[in-house]
């Protein structure tokens, strides 16, 4: 029943974006290390993923479920681009797929391990000593070792980064 914060100042070597391939794989292989680091209390100290509360991924209110049922959910997310109208047909073509896939994210297999939840560039500094640390821990869970995985590749792909088919390869040869 005690929490403890570890403060350090760690300069920044190298800003991503714009990744670089060097860049990307080590991020990747920093992840895999996390996953494989995790201890073997972890399962029973920490929540597993599914019982964080406000971690909505499993309820049917929430995620790609409520866009794909709610005009309200809908309405807003086809206000966050210029064509409207064709944000508005992809996820009519997509978003039932996508919740029944995000409905069965509580029973994928492989590894279990600790899970950061918010793994992304802001998260990572690239250190002077050529290290990478990984940052911001609001949340520490229990769960499917590919949740961080399948959270961070987007958003690397979307920065620049490698596909998000290229940066699985990377994460399972790491792992």
């Amino acid at each position: 029943d005690w929490h403890m914060a570890v403060l350090d100042y760690v300069p920044r070597a190298q800003e991503v974006p714009p990744w670089t391939g060097d860049a990307a794989d080590r991020a990747i292989a920093l992840v895999a290390r996390f996953h494989q680091a995790s201890p073997e209390r972890a399962e029973r100290k920490l929540t597993p993923l599914q019982d964080l509360p406000g971690f909505n991924l499993f309820r049917a209110t929430e995620g790609w479920v409520s866009l794909a049922r709610l005009p309200e959910q809908q309405a807003l997310f086809a206000a966050l681009f210029v064509d409207e109208e064709a944000a508005r047909l992809w996820l009519t073509a997509n978003a039932e797929p996508l919740a029944g896939m995000e409905a069965r994210a509580e029973s994928i297999g492989g590894p279990k391990s600790w899970l950061h939840l918010d793994i992304r560039s802001d998260n990572l500094v690239f250190a002077r000593d050529g290290t990478i640390k990984l940052v911001d821990w609001p949340i520490l869970a229990f769960g499917p070792a590919l949740i961080d995985i399948a959270f961070f590749l987007p958003s690397l792909a979307g920065e620049g980064g490698p596909t998000c088919a290229e940066g699985l390869r990377l994460y399972e040869r790491e792992a």
